[in-house]
């Protein structure tokens, strides 16, 4: 993994510790695992290891928004009970930004995370897996997800690992 791969994954972890703010699959492209944690109680009550087991994405800039697309393989792991679980999330999303409102659509399968605020927003889960489409609006000001709308059935991870 690059540096400037590792140093972007860092920021955006320390970017959802600082703020209730949504992380959603936004990996520089690296052929290589990468572990970080997720620590209690921001995420779930216990500490989760969060392994990048594959990223080959790539993001595609268009005038209408930017677009993310490729291969991306996640596993949480809580190591306290030795329980873990491993999510193709390769589906596609779609960023779009409107002032300080940053629209994301995701057309599969994704993950989440989310600070308090956020969940106190949407009623959703601190590490979510989406199957489907599913549209999500953040404040950047603030730094917290506002809305959350899905059809897709939405794995509450923390409860799986407990």
């Amino acid at each position: 993994m690059s540096a400037s791969s590792q140093s972007r994954i860092t920021a955006l972890v320390r970017s959802a510790l600082a703020v209730p703010v949504v992380i959603a699959g936004m990996f520089a492209a690296t052929s290589s695992a990468h572990a970080d944690t997720l620590p209690a109680p921001q995420f779930c009550s216990f500490p989760v290891e969060r392994t990048i087991v594959t990223d080959n994405t790539k993001r595609i800039t268009n005038p209408g928004g930017d677009r993310k697309t490729g291969h991306l393989v996640v596993e949480f792991a809580n190591p306290a009970n030795g329980k873990s679980v491993t999510y193709n999330v390769s589906g596609a999303t779609q960023f779009s930004q409107s002032g300080n409102i940053l629209t994301e659509t995701f057309t599969g399968p994704s993950f989440l995370l989310m600070g308090p605020g956020g969940r106190a927003n949407t009623g959703g889960p601190a590490i979510s897996y989406l199957r489907g489409r599913t549209v999500l609006t953040v404040d950047l000001t603030l730094g917290r997800v506002l809305t959350l709308e899905t059809t897709a059935p939405n794995t509450d991870v923390c409860k799986v690992l407990a």
